[in-house]
């Protein structure tokens, strides 16, 4: 599992003992997100949360321990699965807030011993002001992790901070052209997109064959590159694919062609990122880390929008014959099944086996919008012999 996102090292040779007396509320979390059964992953994940609440909320205690057992429950605690409720982003806000109360986003100031006992309460109004100072922290801190050749997972980690601090800021962007822009309004954002590939190719080569896990880390490229093409224009989007201004050509940034270069750009992106999912192996599923079924989720919605985009401009055909969303959807509930059959899952609130059942949900509403498109009936291919629809009510994307 801590190959997938290591952002803490455990030597191989550290007992439970030790870290019961060093990180006990770590161990707990640990224990909780590696329970087999969901019964008790619910149990224990419902008293670590309690645990926490006491600690950080009535205590008002912050520590390292605290903060790395919550990132693992964050990261491998199924809590949005097991609570049906949204206390992820409750969470990952309470990570943020111990990062700061424990100044680890910035450095210390020369004079923080004299600071603290004579001005309480200053150290955490001056906090809210330091943004712009933390930046080149973080960059030196993002430097050694990434410099560090003797520990490989720093060095892969690293790189997988770079690549998702990219795919923000691709995310901001076009955020701001959504928000800034009316849809008649061309925006100027395509001028970002070489210059953010630029970046990416950057990125890509510097990922050495010895960094493991090599197949997250590609994926995670292609993954941005989605993030980055959906600048240029996204599936969803309300402006106009292909305008009648005269001006609107190629040659010109803001034309419909590039447009239409960035919707491609994004299904290639999505058959990349596919390609690697369908290479692994159904037994490392359980395992991953929660930006990685971020990504999954991510592809599989776009693919989705892109296969029902109805615009004379946009070939749905030829998005067919480079991803074919039915059969996507089917070898992905495949997989996911056969690793909740591969780790014991057997009952019907087996975790991994929901998230299966939700895959189901979503071909249904994807069968029922593109059916109309193919003349009023499924397609016939199939990458197995899994039988559409499964008797779960429709599930809308949005």
């Amino acid at each position: 599992m801590l190959k997938h996102l290591a952002f803490i090292h455990i030597s191989p040779d550290t007992t439970a003992k030790e870290l019961r007396q060093t990180r006990p509320f770590l161990l707990q979390a640990i224990i909780a997100v590696a329970s087999p059964s969901t019964d008790q992953k619910m149990a224990r994940g419902k008293e670590l949360k309690q645990i926490l609440a006491h600690a950080t909320v009535t205590e008002n205690q912050s520590s390292l321990d605290l903060l790395l057992g919550l990132l693992t429950y964050i990261t491998w605690g199924w809590d949005t699965f097991l609570t049906k409720s949204a206390t992820l982003s409750r969470l990952i806000m309470l990570a943020i807030s111990i990062v700061g109360n424990l100044r680890l986003n910035k450095p210390l100031p020369k004079d923080v011993h004299m600071i603290g006992p004579l001005t309480p309460g200053f150290a955490d109004g001056r906090r809210k002001c330091e943004v712009d100072d933390s930046v080149q922290h973080h960059l030196e801190g993002l430097r050694a992790i990434s410099s560090n050749k003797e520990c490989l997972s720093d060095e892969g980690f690293g790189l997988q901070i770079r690549l998702q601090l990219l795919a923000q800021r691709t995310v901001h962007l076009r955020e701001q052209q959504e928000a800034n822009y009316p849809a008649a309004t061309p925006p100027p954002y395509f001028f970002y997109l070489n210059a953010l590939r630029g970046q990416l190719q950057e990125l890509k080569a510097s990922i050495s064959p010895r960094l493991e896990p090599q197949n997250i880390l590609m994926a995670q490229v292609h993954y941005v590159d989605l993030c980055i093409n959906e600048i240029g224009h996204t599936a969803n989007s309300d402006a106009p694919l292909v305008t009648t201004a005269p001006c609107d050509s190629y040659n010109n940034p803001t034309g419909g062609l590039k447009r239409l270069e960035c919707l491609w750009g994004s299904l290639n992106a999505i058959r990349s990122w596919l390609d690697i999912f369908f290479s692994m192996s159904p037994s490392e599923l359980p395992g991953f880390a929660l930006p990685f079924w971020v990504q999954q989720t991510r592809c599989i919605v776009t693919l989705y929008r892109l296969s029902t985009l109805e615009n004379p401009a946009w070939d749905l055909k030829s998005v067919r014959e480079t991803v074919d969303l039915l059969p996507v959807i089917d070898r992905t509930a495949e997989m996911i099944e056969q690793a909740g059959h591969e780790q014991g899952g057997q009952a019907k609130d087996d975790i991994v086996l929901q998230v299966a059942r939700l895959v189901r949900m979503i071909r249904i509403q994807a069968a029922t919008k593109i059916a109309p498109m193919l003349g009023g009936g499924e397609p016939s291919w199939r990458y197995s012999n899994v039988a559409p629809g499964t008797g779960i009510d429709a599930m809308a994307l949005t």
